[in-house]
């Protein structure tokens, strides 16, 4: 599926050698993800690919079991993936029942705490970690 079927009465403008919608949509670094009025995926990206694996045909609930989605009505949700990864999802509508849906990595994901015997900046064991007890025989 090429973005002119998804969106036929587009209304970017491009200058001589600029890259396509096309091209542009599949470099960006996040997925990006159409789906129909049914809400079943008809388009993928190949950041949506790398991080999805093959969804065109599937259920966009099923990506997001955890989460309430509604395709109509709120612009944007935090969606969270089958393997628990955050999304801030924003919704466009395209016409016909589809909409787009761009998933960019949630600011509100849960931030791994470190032990305490981690240093916040190098990620290297405290001395007072090396110097500990069950350490020194």
């Amino acid at each position: 599926m090429s973005l002119a079927t998804l969106s036929p009465n587009s209304s970017a403008q491009y200058s001589p050698g600029a890259p396509s919608a096309e091209q542009v949509l599949e470099n960006l670094p996040h997925p990006v993800l159409v789906a129909d009025a049914d809400a079943i995926v008809i388009y993928s990206n190949l950041a949506g690919q790398i991080v999805f694996g093959a969804v065109v045909g599937c259920d966009v609930h099923s990506l997001f079991p955890g989460s309430t989605l509604r395709l109509t009505g709120n612009p944007s949700a935090i969606l969270t993936s089958l393997n628990g990864e955050n999304f801030e999802a924003a919704f466009a509508p395209l016409g016909e029942g589809r909409f787009l849906i761009d998933l960019r990595p949630s600011s509100e994901a849960p931030v791994a705490e470190m032990p305490e015997t981690l240093d916040e900046l190098t990620g290297l064991k405290k001395r007072n970690a090396l110097l500990s007890p069950s350490l020194l025989l």
